[in-house]
């Protein structure tokens, strides 16, 4: 009997403990849903794929929703991104976290002897191991202001062909998402907060999640070739080279003529370079930047990489 009140009294223990431990997971967890990695991986969308097509719909309604006076709180929390620089909203589901209590956390915390306060703090700390839970694929903005990029899309003011700046000017009068008509990127644009006529334009980018996920923790080191325009990607073996491998796998053409996809490396939600995925890479190197960007610009991207890895390589 008093073996049997000792067990119960320890499953109200542990499931009190898992209760609290939980409370403080789902905290960590909403923290963690509003962070963007320093340095990532994504995947600009492109209206030839079909999920791609429907998430530009979906911000295209969100955007035509903040013209509603029942949605007055949300326009003004939007333009009051605008005013503080961020990038739009994109309406993702809501995230369910990124780790769970599983029932065989509660057991193995059950498997301890029930005696001592010694054993009660061990099965709390047992508790607090959380299986981890698959980041979940995500949409979001990334700002567009390398010059490159800009340049390349026609997206620049003192651009020669007018044509996409144009284009992209209609659709920002109807505050809609402008799908670029030769490139078939989603790029949605607004005045900045600044004024004097100054456009701010976001491309959209889908975070893959799961496997898929990479960041700079991911990433060995960043260097400057000698010989050859550039800036060299290195990552870690075999767990970065393994992501990346299966990043590019994924999302190189299945086939002849289908339609391409583009890797955006972005320093949080700002775009630092694009590359074409053509193939598998299977070597853990990726090069940024090879055509198009003058010196100085190199060396931006190359300081701004090359910063958050020294930082990252630092911490303890």
């Amino acid at each position: 009997m008093f073996q049997r009140l000792l067990t119960a009294s320890r499953l109200v223990g542990v499931l009190l403990a898992g209760g609290f431990l939980g409370l403080l997971t789902t905290g960590r967890a909403q923290a963690q849903e509003s962070s963007i990695p320093k340095i990532s991986l994504a995947v600009a969308a492109t209206s030839a794929n079909a999920n791609d097509a429907a998430a530009v719909d979906k911000a295209n309604k969100y955007f035509d929703s903040l013209k509603d006076e029942k949605n007055k709180d949300q326009k003004e929390k939007e333009d009051k991104r605008t005013k503080e620089g961020r990038v739009p909203s994109f309406p993702n589901p809501p995230s369910k976290g990124d780790a769970v209590t599983t029932p065989a956390d509660v057991a193995a915390a059950m498997t301890l002897p029930p005696i001592g306060v010694n054993e009660q703090l061990l099965s709390n700390l047992m508790l607090r191991h959380t299986t981890p839970k698959p980041a979940a694929p995500r949409y979001r903005w990334a700002a567009l202001k390398g010059d490159r990029e800009l340049r390349i899309f026609g997206l620049k003011p003192n651009s020669p062909n007018k044509t996409y700046w144009n284009e992209a000017k209609a659709a920002r009068e109807k505050n809609q998402v402008y799908n670029h008509s030769r490139f078939n990127f989603p790029i949605y644009s607004r005045e900045a907060a600044a004024g004097g006529g100054a456009v701010e334009f976001f491309m959209l980018v889908l975070d893959p999640g799961g496997e898929l996920v990479i960041t700079e923790k991911d990433i060995d080191n960043v260097r400057r070739p000698t010989t050859a325009d550039g800036i060299d990607l290195f990552f870690t073996d075999p767990d970065g080279k393994g992501a990346l491998k299966n990043f590019t796998t994924t999302f190189a053409p299945a086939a002849a003529g289908a339609p391409e996809r583009f890797m955006v490396i972005c320093r949080g939600n700002l775009v630092l370079s694009l590359a074409r995925v053509t193939e598998p890479i299977t070597n853990g190197t990726v090069r940024l930047g090879a055509a198009g960007l003058s010196t100085k610009e190199l060396d931006r991207m190359y300081e701004q990489l090359s910063d958050v890895i020294a930082k990252r390589t630092s911490t303890p």
